[in-house]
């Protein structure tokens, strides 16, 4: 799938902005797309950045490092 910068996604209710891609090399040698993504942390709104593999399930992390917690599901909030 081709990413450009600026391409928002939704994703769980959560957006995430491209801010860019690039060509990166495996330990196996190979050379994959990392596509890079901007969002709000879920826990306390600042914004932060993560990197995924392009082609790989999709699995958007909702939580900047601070306040990751793998395999917490973030609450609703009801507006």
């Amino acid at each position: 799938m081709m990413w450009f910068e600026g391409k928002i996604i939704m994703q769980n209710g959560q957006r995430y902005t491209c801010v860019g891609s690039k060509p990166h090399k495996g330990r196996d040698g190979g050379t994959v797309t990392l596509v890079r993504w901007k969002s709000l942390c879920a826990t306390c709104s600042k914004p932060f950045e993560a990197a995924y593999v392009d082609g790989a399930a999709p699995s958007l992390s909702r939580r900047c490092a601070k306040h990751k917690k793998p395999g917490v599901p973030v609450k609703r909030v009801r507006k």
